[in-house]
């Protein structure tokens, strides 16, 4: 609109200085369309808008499913190398329990004493109050030196 302005300006200072008039300045303060021409101009700048905001959506699309599949690579490999992970701490309890199965199998008794511990220790983690018999395992280890703890009686006289 300036550069309009100032080319009138020089085309009236042109034609008036004839006439000995000087133009200082020359300035539009309205533009007035033809309604038909104005309803053109916003229909098709917003086909412009849409057309952007479809560009602008497919380019998000293409993005989100960069980074969705670089997301599914990643999960890939991470969860590859857990898995392997996992196989490698497998293979290692593997062979510990087989150092613990050779002594169990030279010495059953001693097998059987510590798998009884273990279910005392289960049962007995946290402040539980038992009634059981004692005849039962893993009770017995309660009970198999319990004699030599108990005091001798004190006899009658």
């Amino acid at each position: 609109m300036n550069e309009i302005a100032e080319q009138i300006k020089n085309d009236m200072q042109e034609k008036a200085k004839r006439y000995g008039i000087e133009v200082c300045s020359a300035g539009i303060t309205t533009l007035n369309v033809p309604e038909a021409v104005s309803s053109k101009v916003f229909e098709r700048m917003n086909q412009d808008r849409m057309l952007a905001a479809q560009r602008f959506l497919g380019e998000g699309k293409l993005s989100a499913e960069k980074i969705r599949i670089a997301a599914d690579k990643e999960r890939a490999n991470i969860i590859a190398n857990a898995e392997a992970q996992a196989k490698e701490i497998s293979a290692q309890g593997d062979v510990e329990a087989a150092k613990y199965l050779r002594v169990f199998d030279k010495n059953p008794e001693l097998a059987a004493f510590l798998r009884k511990l273990d279910s005392l220790r289960i049962i007995m983690k946290s402040k539980t109050t038992l009634v059981l018999d004692t005849n039962t395992d893993p009770f017995t280890l309660l009970k198999s030196n319990a004699d030599q703890f108990v005091a001798p009686a004190k006899s009658a006289k």
